[in-house]
Order: C-alpha cells, then structure tokens, then sequence
C-alpha cells in the first residue's frame, strides 16, 4: 500500500458533535432570566414613579406652611381631594363632613382625621371663625406625612382641582 491510501484510510468523516442534553433548559434559563430582568427593570420604575409623586405633593404641602391659614387649609383640602380621586375614582366626590373624614382615614389607615387635627377638613372647614385657630404648618406636616405612606400608579394631575374643590 502507498503511503497516500494508508493516509486516506485512516481519515474518518467529520461527525457532528452530540448537543448536550441540557440545551433546552439553558434555553429556558435563559427566558426566565430575560423574565426576571424585565419584571425588575418595570419594578424599579414604577418605584420612582411612585417616588416622584410623593415628592411633589411633600414639595406642595411644605410651600404650603407658609400661606395664611385659611389660604392653607383650602390647598391641603384640595391636595386631599386630589389624592382621594385619584385612589377611588368618582366615587368620593359627593363625600363631605364625617364621611369624608372617614374616607379618609379608611385610605390612609388611620384615626388622624376623626380625633386627631385632620378632624378641622370635615365641617369645620367652612367655619371661618374656628379657621384662623388652626395650625396650618402642622396639619401640612402631618398630612404629608401620611401621603408618603401612600403609592400611587399615576401621576396625579393638578388640572383636577377645580373640579375638586370642596363644596361649601
């Protein structure tokens, strides 16, 4: 035999290598990890989202502990009532004294509104006379306080508060 036929036989076909039989569930590793990225990313963002809108109701309300009293009380009500639309919709808009009050408290899960401070946005409200007694800078604080407690999915929209206004 020539040295060129030995060479010959000894060459055997080329074979494809056997996948492994893991593939497919590195395939699958893979998507849920793609899966798991996407719910975060979406998770993080709507964290800031959230955190923005607390941010700029806080801002609201702390510009608000300068203005008189009466000017104050009236922009923390609309800021309540701002905050209230956007968690229940329409349905609080016909709410006013005690039950607007325990709305309130129901929402942010607590008595604040009914035997704290808060008690001065029901009726009293519209009672000038008791009006310039309130302590508008620590109703804001307390108030914002209780807001940062809260997460919101949307950003509330400041064009609602005519609309919004509390009813005498």
């Amino acid at each position: 035999m020539s040295k060129t036929t030995e060479l010959l036989d000894s060459v055997r076909d080329i074979q494809e290598p056997v996948p492994p039989e893991s593939s497919s569930a590195l395939v699958l590793g893979l998507v849920a990890l793609l899966i798991v990225l996407l719910t975060i990313a979406a998770l993080v963002t709507l964290h800031k989202r959230r955190n923005k809108i607390n941010r700029e109701l806080r801002s609201e309300l702390q510009a608000i502990e300068s203005d008189q009293p009466e000017t104050a009380l009236v922009k923390i009500a609309v800021i309540l009532r701002r905050v209230m639309h956007h968690i229940h919709g329409d349905k609080i808009n016909h709410l006013e004294g005690n039950q607007w009050l325990d709305a309130l408290n129901s929402t942010f899960s607590t008595r604040y509104f009914t035997q704290g401070n808060g008690v001065v946005l029901g009726n009293t409200l519209y009672n000038t006379t008791s009006l310039s007694k309130t302590d508008t800078r620590v109703l804001a604080r307390d108030v914002s306080k209780l807001i940062s407690k809260t997460r919101f999915d949307k950003k509330l929209s400041a064009h609602r508060v005519a609309s919004m206004s509390p009813q005498p």
